[in-house]
């Protein structure tokens, strides 16, 4: 059951699956945390944030969707998720990076039963767009406060469109705007 706690958050178990504009929304929170060594167990890192075996169960056996909302990337991810992936900038430790590449495969599996048309995630902190072969996309969302961390989805097309960094500080109003004129919804990371 969803829990609202404000205008715009909702609390929401993992999976979750809803209907917005006609289309099938699934929803899988959760992610590792490759910094967790730097973090306290309890206070700012927890080990249920991580998707487990029954969420991704949960997931597969709830069908197709046509949107899938996730906050760890898929394993075939976006070119700039996989450069940063590659690169490892912050130097994190293998052990880590094991967790996360399964915890990318977890949400793989989950996108390759579901068949989602478009897949929207965030947590790698670098956006991207990827055309799959198969006909699905994969957007990958920046982090929040930089350009294309927020834009405007198209439900009729499933089509996003990020908003420029002087519309993101631009104010909630100017969301609600863009949302209004079309049969879309606003997306942030």
């Amino acid at each position: 059951m969803a829990i609202r706690v404000s205008d715009v958050v909702w609390l929401i178990p993992r999976p979750f699956r809803f209907q917005i504009a006609g289309r099938e929304v699934l929803s899988l929170g959760g992610a590792s945390s490759v910094d967790k060594a730097f973090r306290t167990a309890g206070k700012d890192w927890f080990e249920d944030e991580l998707i487990t075996e029954p969420m991704e169960a949960a997931a597969i056996a709830g069908g197709p969707a046509d949107l899938m909302l996730t906050h760890e990337s898929p394993a075939i991810a976006v070119p700039e998720v996989q450069r940063l992936l590659t690169n490892n900038p912050h130097d994190f430790r293998p052990e880590a990076l094991a967790v996360s590449a399964a915890q990318r495969e977890r949400v793989q599996r989950v996108s390759d039963a579901a068949l989602p048309r478009l897949h929207m995630h965030g947590h790698m902190h670098v956006y991207g767009k990827f055309e799959r072969e198969d006909g699905r996309t994969v957007v990958s969302l920046d982090r929040d406060t930089f350009a294309c961390n927020a834009g405007v989805l198209d439900l009729a097309g499933l089509a996003f469109s990020p908003l420029p960094l002087n519309e993101i500080r631009g104010g909630r109003r100017r969301y609600k705007h863009r949302a209004d004129q079309g049969d879309g919804a606003v997306v942030r990371s």
